[in-house]
């Protein structure tokens, strides 16, 4: 499934003053193929100021300068907007995973990593149903069944909506696939056994049909 960066911080960036309950989306700028975002079992590496993130000072150099890069590459250098943009990534942080480069937007501005621009892990599931049916003449017969949802027992996982905002730093687990989506906490509609990533489950059944 596709999941968005969802900067829901009441510290706006925008500016517009309609973010202050949390309710709107902020976009950040990313940098990079949009594949080096799929989520995983893992949040994706943060630097800089934000919550449980490495601090930027001992982020290694070639990160400092990937992320300061990245953060005003989309600005004209030199520009109020583009020391907008430091003192944003200053403020938030960036976030570094397999030559994608995640960074606030500049104060007064929107990113451009819009609505599902990045992609959760792939999801298999195998459900298995095999039954038998005996007749007794001509009126009466009987059915015994065996269901089988998520026959071979894999671990599928998604993102909570609280993983996908940025601004919370690495303590908030962005881009962590941590939970299966029968948990019931996960975006979408969760359902525990049909299907969702729940462990295996089997059913048997008997029916006499007269």
């Amino acid at each position: 499934m596709p999941w968005t960066a969802a900067d829901l911080t009441s510290d706006e960036v925008l500016g517009t003053g309609e973010n202050h309950d949390g309710g709107n989306v902020q976009t950040w700028n990313y940098t990079g193929p949009a594949s080096a975002f799929t989520s995983g079992p893992n949040p994706i590496p943060c630097y800089g100021a934000g919550s449980g993130c490495t601090p930027f000072a001992s982020a290694p150099a070639a990160i400092q300068q990937q992320c300061t890069s990245a953060a005003t590459a989309p600005y004209t250098p030199g520009s109020t907007t583009a020391q907008l943009a430091l003192a944003s990534l200053a403020k938030f942080g960036c976030y570094v995973q397999s030559g994608g480069i995640l960074t606030p937007a500049a104060y007064g501005t929107l990113g451009n990593a819009g609505y599902d621009f990045f992609r959760g892990p792939a999801y298999y599931n195998v459900d298995f149903s095999v039954g038998k049916i005996w007749t007794f003449k001509e009126r009466y017969s009987a059915q015994f069944r065996a269901d089988f949802f998520n026959l071979f027992n894999r671990g599928d996982f998604a993102l909570t909506p609280g993983v996908t905002d940025p601004s919370k730093g690495a303590a908030g687990q962005f881009g962590c696939s941590c939970s299966t989506p029968d948990n019931g906490t996960v975006v979408g509609n969760p359902n525990p056994i049909f299907g969702s990533g729940g462990p295996r489950h089997i059913q048997f059944g008997l029916k006499l049909t007269f």
